[in-house]
């Protein structure tokens, strides 16, 4: 086999998912290993998340809400209701001295589920109090 031979492993039995899906947001020390902190979702975390050297955990959910938290405790600083369901991880970039997030929001995936067009948001982050 080389490398880039395609290899199809079959493990037999279909996966059926039961229940509501649901998701967790879990934060961790790296130096410790230990939880700080969780959040149970009511929809799958389908979202890349992005942090920021400011201490922001940016994300959104596939039930359409786009979130800014505050990455030490998970406390919700920001959220903004978009017009589909977020899938992708947000970027942050800067423009002349202004730093901005980019996010696309839009139906997430079949099996996830989502809705809306697909959008592109970008927000200017404001400076520090």
């Amino acid at each position: 086999m080389t490398a880039f031979e395609a290899v199809l492993w079959d493990y037999g039995g279909v996966f059926t998912p039961s229940g509501s899906p649901g998701g967790r947001l879990s934060a961790f020390d790296v130096l410790t290993g230990k939880l700080k902190w969780e959040q149970e979702w009511d929809t799958p975390v389908a979202a890349g998340l992005t942090t920021t050297a400011g201490g922001l955990l940016i994300t959104g959910k596939s039930s359409g809400d786009f979130l800014v938290m505050d990455a030490e405790n998970g406390k919700t600083l920001y959220t903004f209701r978009s017009g589909g369901g977020f899938g992708t991880g947000p970027v942050t970039y800067e423009v002349n001295g202004r730093q901005y997030i980019a996010a696309v929001s839009g139906v997430v995936s079949s099996f996830f589920g989502g809705r809306g067009a697909l959008e592109l948001m970008v927000f200017e982050l404001g400076p520090t109090k």
